[in-house]
């Protein structure tokens, strides 16, 4: 009877044990993990990526750089009411992604997405492979 009880113990030990091993494994890095897919927004017909990017298979059509800061330069011409009225007409987020996306628009019109860098300056324009 003692040894049945003993058994019974080295079974929970090596149970307990694998558990604690397999929970303690981690991927070589965070970026390992792969979460659920999700939806890009459109705009104007075009996927847009934001510190992001697509898992579909795509092609290259070519980069579009935006000057957010030549604008800024541009401001020290111009009188203070013009200024703050450009400021808070650049504040809008929506608006100049809509205004950057139609200027992929005109210049790649096959273009199915666009994916941007970290600062939204430039952006690759790609095409999905079918």
């Amino acid at each position: 009877m003692y040894s049945i009880h003993f058994k019974g113990v080295k079974f929970c030990f090596v149970l307990i044990l694998l558990f604690f091993i397999n929970s303690c494994t981690l991927p070589k890095n965070s970026s390992d993990y792969q979460y659920s897919q999700s939806k890009a927004k459109k705009i104007a017909g075009v996927y847009v990526f934001i510190m992001s990017e697509p898992t579909t298979e795509y092609e290259k059509l070519g980069d579009m750089k935006f000057g957010w800061y030549d604008k800024v330069l541009s401001l020290s011409n111009k009188s203070i009411s013009q200024v703050s009225a450009e400021i808070l007409s650049s504040l809008s987020f929506d608006k100049n992604l809509s205004i950057s996306i139609n200027e992929v628009k005109l210049k790649f019109p096959e273009a199915d997405a666009v994916v941007f860098d970290d600062d939204m300056s430039n952006c690759s324009v790609i095409k999905f492979k079918k």
